[in-house]
């Protein structure tokens, strides 16, 4: 921000005149005037809920976020979508392989004549039940 922006403080604001760095290979450019713009002013224009996989805690998580076009104005953690958590979980137990007791438990299924597909198993489970990997 340029001095003489007008803009001192606040979360959001527009640009007017932007002066491109005078110094090579320098991306920086300074807003020489810009409008402070109040988040009250910007109404959601719509909003999404957003499901995530935390590899920490290897659980979904959700959050709705308020925005306005591309802008977010407001996060909040939401309950996660069953169908969304049983899906995300599948994909982390794929990409992680199975556990030992896993293999072994297919191997038993095989053994009995039950055909069972690992993937399937998984969603089941995390459909019931299951809101973590450590839980399946």
């Amino acid at each position: 921000m340029a001095p003489q922006s007008g803009v001192i403080d606040g979360e959001f604001l527009v640009a007017l005149d932007v002066q491109a760095s005078t110094r090579p290979n320098d991306p920086d450019a300074r807003v020489r005037i810009g409008s402070l713009v109040d988040r009250e002013w910007l109404e959601p224009t719509h909003v999404d809920v957003v499901h995530r996989f935390d590899d920490a805690r290897g659980a979904v998580k959700a959050v709705e976020i308020d925005r306005y076009d591309a802008l977010t104005l407001a996060e909040r953690p939401v309950d996660p979508d069953p169908e969304q958590v049983a899906e995300i979980l599948t994909e982390a137990w794929l990409k992680r392989g199975p556990r030992e007791e896993h293999v072994q438990i297919l191997r038993r299924l095989r053994f009995a004549g039950i055909s069972a597909d690992g993937s399937q198993l998984v969603r089941r489970a995390a459909l019931a039940s299951a809101r973590s990997t450590r839980s399946i």
